[in-house]
């Protein structure tokens, strides 16, 4: 572990004396102005950059200066991480952020048993001096460390905690506590599935929901702490998966028959279809309280807005080529678009009627 100190928030330098001259004309100091930070961004070039400002009036800052690349990122709306892969890592790295200084903590690929050749399988909580030689089984089962790749990282509403999926392994790891000490609370084996197409976690870390998928057809299925995996429905194509805060219940995303499903006690029912503007969803997201559901449409470039239990379903266009909704410290305001050296685009649902909103990039920095 390392730290790397930065200037991740712009300190803005006033002067005391004219901001006190009232009160005291001749107490001369400097005052130091925190801007807020809205989120953060991968850019082209493989740095990391701030979302300067609120909704409304915010703007795209310069690359932190890190000391290496961040090729994909998992942002939680709190902003206090950052878990980071890098080009040459084949798991993510962890930034706690804490002020204007970053902690850097390599997540290191836990010790998990392989699948024995006989179907046997080593626990993956099982104490060391309990390795050893298993007499069914017939083989010496020690635990190993696989370093495939995290080829894709979700978060779960609040960012508290993360599935990390690994396709070479077909294994979902599922992390608490990312914002203190991660703890891995257990795996996903997903080799028996299907190709996984979306996968969820829930804030607490007990429960998944993993999407697999041929192309044509597939499933969706419900994973508890300490249970196999479960079978709850057939879908053809799940696209996009996510929790609802503080709870077990689910919203599902079908971008072949452009159909949005609720998740709750092992049973789904659709609240939006196309007739409602769905159109090719590729990411969902909710508000704080879970009373809207928003959702980006690839194939109509728009973000659907869902109230309670699908009463009523708005749609907004955004001319944009949306890759997502990606989260921020303010509630229902998301970013659309990936920087790619001109303005992002923000989609701001706090007011009475959603808009969208560019955020540029910010002038000379201090």
């Amino acid at each position: 572990m390392w730290k790397i100190s930065f200037r991740l928030f712009l300190i803005v330098c006033l002067s005391g004396g004219a901001l006190v001259a009232n009160a005291q004309p001749s107490n001369n100091r400097s005052i130091s102005v925190t801007l807020p930070i809205l989120g953060l961004v991968t850019d082209s070039s493989n740095g990391l950059r701030p979302l300067v400002g609120v909704p409304g009036s915010a703007s795209i800052g310069r690359a932190l200066e890190l000391g290496f690349n961040v090729t994909q990122a998992a942002i939680p709306p709190g902003n206090d991480y950052v878990l980071a892969m890098t080009p040459d890592r084949a798991w993510p790295l962890l930034l706690h952020i804490r002020g204007n200084v970053i902690t850097v903590q390599a997540l290191e690929a836990p010790a998990v048993s392989g699948r024995r050749q006989n179907g046997c399988d080593e626990a993956l909580d099982l104490p060391r001096n309990q390795r050893r030689r298993n007499s069914e089984c017939g083989v010496d089962a020690p635990t190993s460390v696989d370093a495939s790749n995290i080829d894709r990282i979700a978060l779960s509403p609040t960012g508290s905690s993360a599935a990390l999926f690994s396709e070479k392994q077909a294994r979902i790891y599922l992390y608490t506590n990312l914002s203190q000490s991660p703890r891995l609370v257990g795996t996903v084996e997903t080799g028996a599935l299907g190709p996984v197409s979306a996968f969820g976690i829930s804030d607490d870390g007990k429960t998944a929901a993993v999407g697999v998928s041929d192309g044509q057809s597939g499933a969706l299925f419900v994973v508890s702490a300490g249970q196999l995996p479960r079978m709850v429905a057939s879908l053809r194509h799940p696209s996009a998966i996510t929790f609802l805060r503080g709870s077990d219940g689910a919203i599902v995303a079908d971008d072949l028959e452009n159909t949005i499903s609720r998740l709750a006690n092992d049973q789904i029912f659709t609240i939006a279809t196309a007739a409602d503007g769905i159109a090719g969803p590729i990411a969902i997201a909710a508000s704080k309280n879970n009373r809207r559901i928003f959702i980006a449409n690839s194939s109509s470039s728009s973000v659907t807005t869902i109230g309670p239990v699908g009463t009523f379903a708005e749609t907004r266009s955004c001319d944009c080529a949306v890759t997502g909704l990606h989260a921020t410290n303010a509630d229902s305001v998301f970013r659309l678009t990936d920087f790619s050296g001109g303005p992002v685009l923000l989609f701001d649902a706090t007011g009475s009627a959603p808009r969208m909103v560019f955020a540029p990039i910010s002038g000379p920095q201090f």
